[in-house]
């Protein structure tokens, strides 16, 4: 059930993100019924040598001299 572009920029301009949560549990709930929920964790690799993070992930950490 697809929503409307009015619909779509309603939901973006809401303050209410709890009940924006909500309202797309409940159609999580609707098209699977199951009960099961499963997360994806997702990681974008950056593969140059600038870096504005300073996390353990990359290969940026072994040269902190030459990361920004």
């Amino acid at each position: 059930m697809p929503i409307s572009r009015a619909q779509a920029l309603d939901y973006f301009h809401s303050p209410d993100l709890i009940g924006l949560g909500f309202e797309a549990d409940a159609v999580r709930r609707r098209l699977h019924p199951e009960g099961v929920v499963t997360y994806i964790i997702d990681r974008n690799i950056n593969y140059t040598n600038y870096c504005t993070e300073y996390c353990t992930f990359c290969a940026c950490l072994l040269y902190t001299s030459r990361c920004v």
